[in-house]
């Protein structure tokens, strides 16, 4: 108990942890039913549904929401004990409706869209929040002051997230990085995937003292000789003067203001910066391992892996020709391919002894021994008649020779080989590999296990043979994401730990069946291979004086100081930090700056300078008005699940810390903007109005689930991960999924993209399209599209309209039961149709997935099924209380009797209001203890 509340004081105490530009509108708005012949009475008899989740209630008619522009003045402080104020699936709806016309100005504007929000953005000297955004935009001048808000100071950075810029000048459009030259004409609506390119006689020009990188802030002297760092104010001599002469400088075009305009900017990097001295880095190379054991063969899931990895190597060949692949199976032995264009076929080498010479000679650790060198990684577009043979001889293998099908797999040795393939070859890459089944061959077997009662935890890399691998991974530029195809037990918790500890990912299929998983895998394998932006990256995060950075949630960091690495990163890698106030800050404004060093997919050395800045105050009210609530439940949220590697034993304690979190930050505002004399009432500020939503919803997830048994089942494990490392737009729609209901009455704009680029899309009438996440909120015969970040649920039941499930999904309710093959939405020729996959084309947009490029948006039936059956695809009773209870209904109690938001509200204001009766709260101005006025130095000053 000491442990968790020790682990959680310290998030508390923040010490371990313009102009808009109008688009192309759709045509005049028209009062009209989608579906004129649709009612929602039901055609059949209101029999007894086998789940009693639906109730009926009245439809609440379409209104037209008021737009209204972005602006930088915040509104009312404060809001008291209004439900409808905490509506977060409607303000959803509106924040979106509100961008469609709106442009943001990143220097402008500080209240910052909601992150499930698309909109446009003009960068004009800080980043689009999209790529690094804060806790908040007016920062406390002294830490006194900021725990007078019981607020934490933080960051969340994804550096390569995917951004829609406006730009009426010419936009660089390469899928991949792109070098200078690579730009194309293009309307105003391109998504811009490379930002601001320095030009080479420029160069990179640095502080001296702090090593900030030019930038939009940087000041210099009329004459260029001198110039002023904006993040530790020291005044020095331009640098570039030591390679050109003051004439020069002065005479280049557009050296009077050399400083960069855009808040991210993009350079390539000189020899000083090679990964290794003297050594030009490599394009990237993939190694693809493929589990073809008996289990895998068994339920078809090494087919799936074969032909996603063909689907992935097209993809490298079309878009990344520069790259090279190799491709390693492993069961109990390694199977090598020499895939040498010159080859007519594939010539396969398998080893089966992974110890080397040295097992007879009692060292068990040994060595992979690598058969061949020359045609081990190819150009696909070189060699893909040879890859092509080879992915057969493996299909052949796992359909027929099923005599020569081995159950036991060594995965420990076939990363060990991977990463040897790497090390040799390039330096560094990326590994994709499946799995199937529990590792219990050779070095870095595992077994089943279970938590005794006096030790549960979720720490990862507890075993040393992985704990060693994956550090090894991580020293060599290698990273690894697994796709486990099996919902038996793996251990997640040592097999994680490689993708944790290298940036990589986990993509978990719990009940593999081919006939519904095998796109979805696909799909998965080209999102990673196209999101993919280079290797062999170091990051650096600068902060102007006073602030300092204190921790980092990323494990590369051991979630301390250190500066994290990225051995391969993609537009999905993202880090969040905990900033330290140290002594008071003098000046009016704070500057933050992001540097990320790697080499791209053509082997380039190259630097990513990210900027943006916040103001001072001395005032605790003006902080209040510009704090982002989603970056604050981002930042709570990651340090619960650091907690959690120590301590998963009782669960009610943690969510018991994160209500306090919550009432004392409530307390806090209350006291120090006089608002303590409504003691009857609940004030919490406008910008924090929805985390008590989102915190409460992260304490119903599945990884809040009280252990009965095992702390470190599949499940669990894989939701720690996605709260861990999920972008934050995934991450809100994960707290809190969004559902739309579709057989509500629409205008008919509603749902029809607002832009040319198809990027916007219209929610006029917010006020039906709005559903909380509550069994309540659910009309029984309705029909919901629920989208969680990842996948698309079909929610109906029994008593829904068949004329509606005829024109949406072309079913007929009394044929078979409704089966999406693959997770494919159906297409008809129906308006309602159309409107839903322009829904779910805007979903794909929100996570980066596009129909030609990354994949698809795999969709589920949510309907439960009593009747014993042997279709396993059909979802059951269980399965489908299990998704409503700890992945969507977070708004109703739960089974550990946690309340809803309701009464979870009027609980947080019971609690409030104790604390003020007790006096349990900071006051402005009052005495800090020495340890929180201490200043960095003054703490480690002994002497």
């Amino acid at each position: 108990m000491e442990t968790i509340q020790q682990e959680f004081n310290n998030i508390d105490l923040n010490d371990s942890l313009g102009t808009s530009q109008p688009l192309v509108q759709s045509g005049g708005r028209r009062k009209k039913p989608a579906r004129a012949h649709h009612t929602l009475q039901p055609t059949i008899s209101d029999t007894q549904i086998s789940n009693q989740f639906y109730q009926q209630q009245n439809v609440v008619p379409p209104t037209i929401p008021q737009q209204s522009p972005v602006d930088a003045q915040p509104v009312s402080q404060h809001t008291i004990d209004d439900t409808n104020n905490y509506v977060l699936a409607e303000q959803r709806l509106l924040d979106q409706e509100k961008y469609n016309s709106t442009t943001f100005d990143t220097s402008r504007n500080s209240i910052l869209p909601m992150k499930t929000t698309q909109f446009y953005s003009v960068d004009t000297g800080s980043c689009d929040p999209r790529i690094m955004s804060l806790t908040m935009y007016n920062i406390p001048e002294s830490e006194t002051l900021r725990n007078c808000t019981k607020l934490p100071i933080g960051l969340n950075l994804q550096p390569f997230a995917p951004t829609l810029q406006l730009n009426t000048n010419k936009v660089k459009t390469s899928d991949s990085e792109p070098s200078a030259d690579l730009f194309e004409e293009k309307d105003e609506t391109q998504i811009q995937t490379h930002f601001n390119e320095v030009s080479k006689d420029v160069g990179i020009i640095r502080c001296p003292r702090c090593r900030a990188y030019n930038n939009h802030n940087f000041i210099f002297s009329p004459d260029n000789q001198y110039m002023t760092c904006n993040l530790c104010k020291t005044q020095s001599k331009n640098p570039i003067l030591n390679t050109m002469s003051l004439n020069s400088v002065m005479n280049m075009p557009g050296m009077r203001m050399i400083n960069m305009n855009g808040g991210c900017t993009d350079m390539e990097a000189p020899k000083e910066y090679w990964h290794v001295a003297d050594q030009e880095s490599k394009p990237l190379h993939y190694v693809f391992m493929i589990d073809i054991s008996s289990f895998a063969n068994m339920n078809k899931s090494s087919l799936a892996a074969i032909e996603a990895t063909q689907n992935a190597i097209e993809v490298i060949s079309n878009k990344q020709p520069n790259c090279k692949v190799a491709i390693l199976g492993f069961d109990r032995n390694l199977h090598f391919f020499k895939l040498s264009a010159d080859l007519q076929k594939a010539k396969e080498f398998i080893v089966g002894d992974l110890y080397g010479d040295t097992r007879n000679k009692g060292n068990e650790s040994g060595s992979v021994f690598i058969p061949i060198y020359q045609g081990l990684f190819v150009k696909p577009g070189e060699s893909m008649h040879v890859i092509q043979d080879c992915l057969q001889q493996l299909k052949d293998h796992a359909m027929n020779n099923t005599l020569m099908h081995l159950p036991d797999i060594c995965f420990g040795p076939a990363v060990e080989a991977a990463m040897m393939m790497l090390k040799e070859h390039a330096n560094g890459g990326k590994i994709m590999t499946s799995l199937n089944t529990l590792p219990v061959y050779a070095r870095g077997s595992l077994q089943l296990r279970k938590d005794d009662a006096f030790q549960k935890n979720l720490k990862f890399g507890d075993q040393d043979y992985y704990r060693a691998l994956g550090n090894k991974l991580l020293r060599e530029a290698c990273s690894i994401d697994i796709f486990v195809t099996t919902s038996a037990f793996v251990d997640l918790c040592n097999i994680g730990y490689l993708c944790l500890n290298t940036g990589g990912e986990v993509h978990y299929y719990p009940h593999f069946q081919s006939s519904k998983d095998d796109l979805k895998l696909e799909s998965d394998y080209i999102k990673v291979v196209s999101s993919t932006i280079g290797y062999q990256c170091a990051l650096k995060i600068r902060t102007s004086n006073g602030l300092r950075v204190d921790s980092y949630y990323d494990q590369t960091s051991m979630f301390e100081r250190s500066d994290p690495q990225f051995p391969v990163i993609t537009n999905r890698s993202n880090v969040s930090c905990l900033l330290k106030l140290d002594g008071t800050i003098k000046e009016s404004d704070v500057h933050i700056q992001a540097a990320i060093l790697y080499t791209d997919l053509n082997g380039q050395r190259r630097i990513r300078v990210i900027n943006t800045s916040a103001a001072v105050t001395n005032n605790v009210s003006e902080v209040y008005k510009f704090v982002d609530q989603e970056n604050v439940a981002d930042i709570i949220i990651k340090g619960t699940c650091v907690s959690l590697r120590y301590q998963a034993t009782d669960y009610e304690t943690i969510r018991k810390n994160i209500d306090n979190k919550m009432s004392e930050i409530m307390v806090q505002y209350k006291t120090t903007t006089n608002n303590h004399k409504l003691n009857n009432m609940a004030v919490i500020p406008q910008s924090l109005k929805f985390l008590p939503t989102l915190l409460l919803s992260f304490e119903k997830s599945l990884l809040m689930q009280q252990a009965k048994q095992s702390t470190r089942g599949n499940d669990r494990v894989n939701a720690y991960f996605s709260f861990l490392t999920l972008p934050l737009n995934e991450l809100m729609l994960k707290v809190y999924p969004q559902i739309i209901p579709m057989h509500v009455g629409l205008l008919d704009e509603d749902l029809e993209f607002y832009d040319q680029g198809m990027n916007l899309l219209n929610f006029k009438s917010s006020s039906s399209l709005k559903v909380n996440n509550s069994l309540k909120s659910l009309e029984n015969g309705g029909m919901y599209l629920i989208f969680n970040g990842s996948e698309v649920w079909v929610s109906y039941n029994q008593n829904t309209n068949p004329l509606l499930l005829k024109d949406l999904l072309d079913y007929d309710m009394s044929n078979m039961p409704l089966m999406l093959s693959s997770g494919i939405f159906p297409i008809t020729d129906s308006e309602i149709n159309k409107k839903a996959r322009n829904l779910l084309m805007f979903w794909c947009k929100k996570i980066n997935i596009t129909s030609g490029n990354n994949g698809y948006l795999k969709c589920e039936v949510l309907y439960p099924y009593q009747q014993s059956t042997t279709n396993n695809v059909l979802m059951s009773v269980d399965q489908y209380n299990n998704i409503m209870r700890y992945q969507i209904m977070f708004e109703d109690p739960s089974v550990e009797k946690i309340p809803t938001l309701d009464q979870y509200m009027n609980v947080l204001n019971g609690d409030v209001n104790k604390k003020i009766d007790k006096k349990e709260y900071v006051s402005v101005g009052s005495v800090q203890t020495k340890a929180e006025e201490a200043t960095f130095a003054q703490k480690y000053m002994h002497f």
